[in-house]
């Protein structure tokens, strides 16, 4: 190689390194911010609307990171990861397309569920961005983020089983149910 592509080079890889960081404390927070995101005094659905907005920003500012490096994410050697994510997306583009369900609720998902296109577009771009920005040196905001949200999810579950919770949730199921709204998941 000439000198000035070896030097191109470099300054790829240390520039990309610089967002490979900066996508990596971007999925920890989503990790942790995700998992304790509940509004129990200001919406209706108290667990999965504030997860789902929380997790529509933070992916729209993910991607936002990974379209700074546009020219390195669509090479070659990232495809195997754009094109499923990209089939999947389009196909429920088309799905939403031909489905006689309501605009509003093919976007947003069910009431309840927010499981909608927006949703899964944002999964897609957490999927890339995990794919490409993850590696060993990477990982420690990913560990930072989980251990945050199960050590508080944690202390919240002792002050739920010990009756102590400040909020009176409707829960048939269990006392003990998390920042993630099912007995189940924690």
């Amino acid at each position: 190689f000439p000198s000035h592509d070896r030097w191109s080079y470099k300054l790829l890889s240390m520039f990309r390194e610089e967002i490979q960081e900066r996508i990596s404390w971007l999925l920890g927070a989503t990790l942790f911010l995700v998992t304790v995101a509940v509004t129990p005094l200001f919406t209706l659905d108290p667990i999965n609307l504030p997860k789902m907005w929380v997790l529509s920003g933070l992916a729209f500012a993910i991607g936002a990171v990974l379209l700074t490096q546009f020219k390195v994410l669509f090479t070659r050697e990232h495809w195997k990861y754009i094109i499923p994510a990209s089939l999947v997306f389009g196909f429920m583009v088309l799905a939403m397309l031909f489905s006689s369900t309501n605009l509003s609720q093919q976007l947003f998902g069910v009431s309840g569920r927010n499981t909608g296109l927006i949703t899964y577009f944002c999964f897609g771009t957490i999927f890339i961005a995990s794919a490409l920005a993850l590696n060993v040196k990477s990982i420690k905001p990913i560990m930072i983020g989980s251990t945050a949200a199960l050590g508080l999810n944690a202390l919240y579950g002792l002050v739920q089983a010990l009756g102590k919770d400040p909020q009176k949730w409707s829960n048939p199921y269990a006392p003990v149910i998390g920042t993630l709204g099912n007995p189940n998941f924690v």
